[in-house]
């Protein structure tokens, strides 16, 4: 490190990753950008996650430990403790290729306006080894509307791509312990008070099937979630939005942007409602889309169909996709 505030400190949450722990932190020493700190909070883990990242010897590594408090307070320990300009988020099972940190630190010295900051970031098999292709080409680095960018595609911004300055912490606070959705929560504060500066480079890869908070919540079915009645019970990120909507009304701009990202989220949820079946819930959800502006209200006209209509819909649906999983067995 160049001195004793580093430019990153890097902030891995880590509960029960044995397997995958090892190969994250490798990515991270195997950087070429070298002034940066690592601190792995280990949140409670019953199996040898711990044992094996205390096995790593590296002078930059710094482990934690607290009792499971979820994968935000892990977080929230790690920010509390660091001491670089920003931190730099890896989830435990996550890879970064060798040039991550450098594309960072270029995007938060060409754009230092910006709150948060991203490269791209590609899915992967867990079983598959982190080999990244030739990235030397030019690649794009720009600002970013992020809700309009993140309604048309949530994925904007990957938890294991991104940044926050320590500037915009401790504007916007840290993150919130919620289930899921804490990062999404996280990037709406930061949107609202900062700029998004986003490179086109892939640098991050997100294993799946690693037995994450993504992978244990998707093989839940949507028909045990609650009955959404509310834009608040949507998502903590649609809930921390509809809180700032009358402070944000003057700013016509970026009302708008946020109304786009709102009704995406409910699009989500009446697709969700829809795919299991669920006709009644999709006008339910219906009701809660607030824009009337194309693209961003596709669902509002199909939903308008009448609900014998959609129901035999979603059940020819739901035929022809068992049949194609048959076949393709």
């Amino acid at each position: 490190m160049t001195g004793t505030t580093p430019k990153f400190s890097v902030i891995i949450p880590l509960y029960n990753k044995e397997k995958f722990v090892a190969r994250t932190i490798g990515s991270v020493l195997a950087q070429t950008f070298r002034d940066f700190e690592v601190i792995v909070v280990d949140d409670g883990s019953t199996d040898g996650s711990l044992e094996v990242v205390q096995a790593i010897a590296d002078p930059r590594l710094k482990i934690l430990r607290q009792s499971n408090l979820g994968q935000g307070a892990a977080r929230n320990t790690a920010i509390v403790e660091s001491k670089g300009a920003w931190a730099a988020f890896l989830d435990a099972d996550d890879a970064w290729s060798p040039n991550h940190l450098a594309e960072l630190a270029h995007l938060a010295d060409s754009f230092p306006d910006a709150g948060l900051i991203a490269t791209r970031s590609f899915m992967k098999d867990s079983r598959l080894d982190p080999i990244f292709g030739d990235s030397k080409g030019q690649f794009k680095r720009y600002f970013i509307d992020y809700f309009r960018a993140a309604a048309a595609d949530i994925s904007v911004v990957h938890t294991s791509a991104a940044a926050i300055s320590r500037v915009a912490f401790r504007q916007v606070g840290l993150f919130g312990n919620y289930p899921a959705g804490q990062d999404l929560e996280m990037w709406a504060r930061v949107a609202l008070e900062y700029p998004c500066a986003i490179s086109e480079k892939p640098t991050s890869i997100y294993f799946q099937s690693t037995g994450g908070v993504m992978d244990s919540l998707v093989k839940k079915t949507y028909m045990a979630k609650p009955c959404i009645m509310t834009l608040e019970e949507l998502s903590p990120s649609v809930a921390t939005l509809v809180a700032r909507m009358g402070s944000i009304t003057a700013d016509r701009a970026l009302y708008k942007s946020v109304v786009s990202y709102i009704d995406s989220r409910v699009e989500n949820a009446m697709r969700g409602a829809f795919v299991s079946g669920d006709i009644r819930r999709v006008k339910q959800l219906r009701t809660l889309l607030q824009s009337k502006h194309w693209p961003f209200d596709r669902w509002r006209y199909f939903s308008a169909l009448p609900s014998p209509v959609l129901g035999a819909i979603a059940s020819v649906r739901s035929a022809l996709k068992y049949v194609y999983t048959w076949a393709s067995e």
